[in-house]
């Protein structure tokens, strides 16, 4: 296929065209990169990681819980096998959630009204709830796999209960931490300087203007001897 005139060049997007002019010059058209080739932006990062995973460590123990005292109660060997399993779920989840905390601490404490105490303090809540997680979680694999093929002992549930209660009010606390991070509504002292700051912008209060008091008191508006 001929090219239009004499030292022009067809581009397209995803073919190189040639042509030959009336000189004789061959002409290569410009390829151009393919769409997917492209750089874009991940789909999933680490932050979002964090806020979509940091639920299960929360909510699988007080379910291990639960389950456990059923399972004591019913004397069930199966539902008291499957609270154990939701202690080693909440181990394997709370690794992940733990990791992907610094790529949100590095974001966080560059937002307005984000203090390096509140993140420390959650850092460190956070530290805590994995090692305790991890040992529950693998002393729960621990049972599973002593006790595969003959019944659990209510020593071992009993234990698992407790343990499991107590999992899951460290769990909360680090929850709550993380929580008045962004939610200043749960910081006494966010409101304090949310308050002041609103005070410190808001300005000393203005004397009341004569369309004030009419509208407060029409009555005393119109009887006022007002210039």
């Amino acid at each position: 296929m001929g090219a239009p005139g004499a030292g022009a060049a067809v581009n397209t997007p995803k073919v190189a065209s040639t042509g030959v002019s009336g000189g004789g010059t061959l002409i290569v058209g410009e390829r151009l990169p393919h769409p997917s080739l492209q750089p874009r932006e991940a789909l999933v990062n680490p932050v979002q990681i964090h806020l979509m995973m940091n639920h299960v460590p929360v909510v699988a123990p007080v379910v291990a819980a639960l389950l456990v005292l059923i399972g004591l109660a019913v004397k069930s060997q199966a539902v008291l096998r499957v609270g154990l399993a939701a202690l080693v779920v909440a181990a394997l989840f709370a690794i992940p959630v733990y990791l992907t905390g610094e790529p949100v601490e590095e974001v966080a404490e560059k937002l307005p009204g984000v203090t390096e105490r509140q993140i420390e303090t959650h850092e460190d809540a956070a530290k805590v709830t994995l090692v305790l997680l991890g040992a529950l979680g693998a002393a729960s694999l621990v049972a599973l796999i002593a006790y595969r093929r003959r019944a659990l002992p209510a020593s071992v549930g009993a234990a698992a209960l407790l343990l499991c209660v107590v999992a899951a009010g460290q769990v909360a606390w680090t929850a709550h931490q993380g929580r008045q991070i962004r939610h200043t509504e749960l910081s006494a002292e966010k409101r304090a300087n949310a308050e002041t700051t609103t005070d410190r912008h808001r300005g000393p209060p203005r004397p009341p203007t004569r369309a004030s008091v009419a509208r407060s008191d029409g009555r005393l508006a119109r009887r006022a001897d007002l210039p």
